[in-house]
């Protein structure tokens, strides 16, 4: 019996975002993996589609797949995805890879591609950043002596993406001791991760 895998990581939607958007395929962006890994190797398409999926094939079963540090950077300087995007999505082991990638090809890494995203993309996450503005901005006042809030307070709807909520608030708390992330940092961050989980889920379920 195959046992329940869980959802896909952040850094899955990061890498189907961003390639994408560059117009290419998993086959594209494998081949192409294999001009900017610095030892010539990248990954093949059959990696890159069990990673964006974060899950694949053994021996029949399908269990759940999680990129290395290097081969997860080999990925994101493939597609055009910087550091902190990838710190954003709670692998900064990935960001630390591909910066001193960048900084041995003798460049700062650039903006990346979903910095630099088109208007459609802009315009389909503006609604959810003024919706996580409005949850966080209530369940603040509403339990002003919490240290944290609680997903339960903030998504109270989304119980699907509670385990996102703890994992982002707690990548803030790393990153950036006491205070963790910033209210906007909050309602921007986790807005373009709600973003990417119903992309997904759209398209899993016409797919499906």
């Amino acid at each position: 019996m195959t046992p329940d895998i869980p959802p896909a990581p952040p850094e899955a939607d990061l890498i189907r975002v961003a390639r994408e958007a560059l117009g290419l395929t998993a086959e594209d962006a494998a081949r192409r993996s294999r001009e900017v890994d610095p030892a010539r190797r990248g990954v093949s398409a059959v990696y890159w589609r069990d990673i964006e999926k974060g899950r694949g094939g053994r021996r029949g079963q399908r269990v759940p797949a999680r990129a290395s540090a290097r081969s997860l950077a080999v990925m994101a300087r493939t597609v055009e995805v910087v550091p902190a995007q990838l710190t954003h999505a709670d692998r900064e082991d990935a960001a630390r890879v591909l910066a001193e990638m960048s900084r041995r090809a003798g460049g700062e890494p650039g903006s990346g591609i979903l910095e630099r995203a088109p208007d459609r993309i802009a315009e389909a996450l503006a609604p959810y950043v003024r919706q996580m503005t409005t949850r966080i901005t209530m369940a603040a006042a509403a339990h002003a002596d919490a240290r944290d809030l609680e997903p339960e307070w903030v998504l109270p709807d989304r119980p699907d993406r509670w385990w996102q909520w703890r994992a982002f608030v707690s990548t803030g708390h790393e990153r950036f001791p006491p205070g963790g992330w910033s209210r906007q940092e909050m309602a921007e961050g986790f807005a373009l991760l709600l973003l990417l989980a119903d992309t997904r889920e759209r398209e899993e379920g016409l797919a499906g």
